[in-house]
């Protein structure tokens, strides 16, 4: 479920048909400072509804794992925690493919253009980029918040 959250988030924040990335470009247009100061704004603010889902998670672990053994209530707690944890590693898959997804692309555009595909080409490799880099994005938000 976290994962889910923290992706919805990163696509709200880096998809440049949402809010966040037309007020950043429109901040732009008034100069670097401003550029700075918004990005950085947003990137604070998107990080928020992540470390929300990340503490509940631990939290329900915590209080699901908590009273399978009376004796051993912190212990199995942890466990639950660490539990939680490893769910959000199991995208190990995920990652490992979306590394190799986009030098796959930028050389599949520049043989387009080095063979002279016609510009029709181009674009479609350009499109599969776009999406390549919205997905890369998502998976850095993930394994820059996923529980320690």
């Amino acid at each position: 479920m976290v994962g889910v959250i923290i992706g919805i988030t990163t696509d709200y924040f880096t998809d440049d048909t949402k809010k966040p990335v037309h007020f950043v470009a429109k901040a732009s247009s008034t100069g670097p400072a401003f550029t700075i100061l918004s990005g950085i704004s947003y990137g604070l603010l998107s990080v928020l509804p992540a470390m929300i889902g990340i503490g509940i998670s631990a939290l329900a672990a915590y209080k699901l794992c908590e009273p399978i053994h009376p004796e051993y209530a912190v212990e199995y707690a942890m466990f639950g925690i660490s539990m939680a944890a490893l769910g959000m590693l199991s995208i190990v898959g995920m990652i490992v493919s979306n590394d190799a997804y986009g030098p796959i692309v930028d050389n599949a555009r520049g043989l387009a253009e080095m063979g002279n595909l016609g510009e029709d080409v181009v674009a479609i490799t350009d499109e599969l980029d776009s999406a390549g880099n919205t997905v890369k994005a998502v998976q850095r938000a993930l394994l820059s918040r996923r529980p320690a």
